[in-house]
């Protein structure tokens, strides 16, 4: 597994996020332009604009999806904002200040009919792969774009659901956090695993997963949501890679993350082989995963072999 530090700057936007985001109290070194916390920093570092700038990106995609989630609050249909979607609205100090490429949401799959008449209805345009596979059980993800603003809507944080190494919670879409009509955020617990096993799958690290799990690791200690948080990373089989994120961060940052909580997640068993052998495959299944896969798992990876050789390269878990 890749070694993962976040850099000095990183580090440095972390601790002054667990201390509260007091004005003037960044203590790290200044974030050259291009670095993805720079908006983030950027009253503390005196350059406004990359704050509004960022704010007016953010600003764009919410109120381009605010008319589907009305729609979709009035049909009586919830989505979970994932990510960064999500923690930029609960989260950071104020929304511009979490860079986002795109939206992220969770749905339902008996909602996903719903999700997607209210998008095309509304003009956006389905991406591939579609929803027929999506429908189908055999990738977890589509994406709509309006714009230039991208959502994508996933059934399960693995691209490939038959690739995920574990389990994923039986509620993990049923006790949550209201965001506004028709937009709902996952409990604290759930929100961390979903974010630390997306961080996994896409090494290296971008700077706003620490930022991140920082910011959640607080949450979650405040909501005493660790048992729960602990008990299903390990078992999604990738609990010793989530350990080490979080025993990083920890050293790191400072951030309040329980070494009875790391000490529980190094110990489980790891089945992360999954990992490395979807990144050798660039992003698609590989027959290594036969490995890692039991049960009904394996048949869904003949499909997803298949689809590997005919159809077009996607990702494991969408964008970064």
């Amino acid at each position: 597994m890749e070694r993962l530090i976040p850099d000095q700057v990183t580090a440095a936007a972390c601790r002054w996020l667990l201390d509260g985001a007091a004005e003037g109290r960044y203590r790290g070194p200044r974030p050259p332009l291009d670095h993805e916390l720079a908006p983030l920093l950027s009253t503390e570092t005196g350059r406004p604009r990359l704050g509004l700038s960022s704010a007016a990106a953010w600003t764009r995609i919410h109120q381009t999806m605010a008319p589907a989630l009305r729609r979709l609050d009035r049909a009586g249909v919830h989505v979970w904002a994932i990510k960064g979607y999500d923690l930029a609205l609960s989260v950071y100090p104020r929304p511009g200040s979490r860079p986002m490429r795109d939206a992220d949401l969770m749905v339902r799959t008996e909602d996903l009919p719903v999700v997607r008449n209210v998008l095309k209805t509304l003009g956006w345009s389905e991406a591939s792969p579609g929803d027929g596979l999506l429908y189908s059980g055999i990738v977890a993800e589509c994406k709509y774009q309006k714009g230039s603003v991208l959502v994508e809507t996933h059934t399960h944080p693995f691209y490939y659901p038959a690739l995920y190494p574990g389990r994923l919670p039986p509620d993990l879409l049923e006790d949550g956090r209201s965001l506004g009509p028709g937009l709902r955020g996952l409990n604290w617990r759930y929100a961390m695993l979903i974010v630390a096993v997306h961080a996994l799958t896409s090494p290296p690290l971008r700077a706003v997963w620490w930022t991140d799990l920082a910011l959640l690791s607080a949450t979650v200690d405040e909501s005493v949501g660790w048992a729960g948080f602990s008990f299903w990373a390990c078992n999604s089989g990738l609990g010793p890679g989530v350990g080490r994120l979080l025993q990083t961060l920890r050293r790191r940052t400072g951030a309040p993350v329980p070494r009875r909580v790391i000490d529980v997640l190094l110990a489980a068993p790891d089945r992360s082989v999954v990992l490395s052998s979807i990144r050798k495959g660039g992003g698609r299944p590989t027959l290594r995963n036969v490995l890692a896969l039991r049960g009904w798992r394996k048949l869904s990876f003949a499909v997803c072999t298949i689809f590997r050789v005919f159809g077009s390269r996607p990702p494991l878990t969408g964008s970064r």
